[in-house]
């Protein structure tokens, strides 16, 4: 049987990732960031894969998993204009000082998990405020709304991810994400192929 770790790992490894990292990052030091990652999101998870499918999600289509940004190395322009840390883009708001939100920042493992655990208590509360992973997705991106016109794209790629850990420790076989297609008009779906088939 397959550790929901290395199952994530597989996942994580298979979406396509920023442009800059495939000169700007080894790929042995992008698996072992990306192991950091897939533990830090079990950890705060609990064993609960629709966890960690959520905040997978979350971390990928924030930042496509920048190493860049995840080394709280943000351009002007990104991060929401410097006010967002992490992979997670997790902003200063509510009862977090500047410090806590600060250790956000960084590629340690220990920040790594801080923001997942962050990230998924936001998650949380959006989730009993909007009643739904859509409405939580939503509420998670604007602030404010349980609905958000980008939201279905991100559930859509939950519900991948989901399904793709399940059958990973259900079979113990790998499924990789291989043609992931970034969202252009008509196309605005994940495909998943199994390698073997």
């Amino acid at each position: 049987m397959q550790s929901l770790e290395a199952a994530l790992l597989v996942i994580l490894q298979s979406l396509p990732g920023y442009y800059e990292d495939d000169r700007a990052e080894p790929w042995i030091d992008r698996t072992e960031r990306f192991s950091d990652i897939s533990t830090a999101i079990v950890s705060v998870s609990a064993g609960n894969v629709h966890r960690m499918a959520l905040l997978a999600m979350k971390a990928w289509f924030e930042t496509r998993l920048s190493w860049r940004i995840h080394a709280d190395r943000c351009r002007p322009d990104e991060c929401d204009r410097g006010l967002a840390k992490s992979l997670f883009q997790l902003q200063q708001t509510g009862n977090l000082t500047k410090a806590q939100w600060d250790a956000f920042g960084g590629l340690s493992l220990e920040a790594t998990i801080r923001a997942a655990r962050h990230a998924n208590l936001v998650l949380n509360r959006s989730f009993k405020l909007c009643k739904s992973v859509t409405g939580a997705i939503s509420m998670y991106a604007t602030g404010r709304h349980c609905s958000w016109g980008f939201a279905r794209r991100r559930t859509h790629m939950y519900e991948q991810i989901l399904h793709n850990l399940r059958d990973q420790l259900r079979t113990g076989q790998p499924w990789y994400m291989y043609e992931y297609r970034l969202f252009r008009r008509h196309r605005d779906s994940p495909r998943v192929y199994d390698p073997n088939a």
